[in-house]
């Protein structure tokens, strides 16, 4: 989480400049928490369709937001 934090703050922080225009960027985020130590790991896929559906959850609460997946 912390470091996820620090990733949308640099992408906020970013001025794209282009013809004389500045452009500010925000990003979506959404994570899948890993089971605890001892508790078999669910397919790759599943993780990956979690971590998605949490950072389109983060787009419409608003964007440049984390999201982080429940456990299914």
């Amino acid at each position: 989480m912390v470091i996820a934090g620090k990733v949308l703050s640099a992408i906020a922080a970013l001025e794209i400049v282009e013809a004389g225009r500045t452009f500010r960027v925000t990003a979506s985020l959404g994570l899948r928490p890993l089971p605890s130590t001892g508790v078999p790991l669910p397919p790759a896929a599943q993780l990956l369709r979690e971590a998605d559906q949490a950072s389109y959850a983060a787009k419409r609460q608003g964007g440049n937001q984390l999201v982080m997946a429940a456990y299914q």
